[in-house]
């Protein structure tokens, strides 16, 4: 995540709101001092779902 979003190949990140702190903030850090929008959602478990993944997603990185 932090690779795409420091390549510039991430166009947006979305954070689950119940991730590790520890993770997201360096995320959110990241996408802001790059200029890359960010937004977030309820759980891990409805990201994974969204981008049709059997496991939760802490965040995930839109690349088109």
């Amino acid at each position: 995540m932090l690779k795409a979003i420091k390549n510039g190949q991430a166009k947006e990140v979305i954070i689950a709101n119940d991730a590790d702190l520890h993770i997201t903030s360096k995320i959110s850090l990241a996408a802001s001092e790059h200029n890359i929008p960010y937004s977030y959602v309820d759980s891990r478990k409805k990201l994974g779902k969204a981008c049709g993944i059997d496991v939760s997603a802490a965040t995930v990185a839109i690349k088109q």
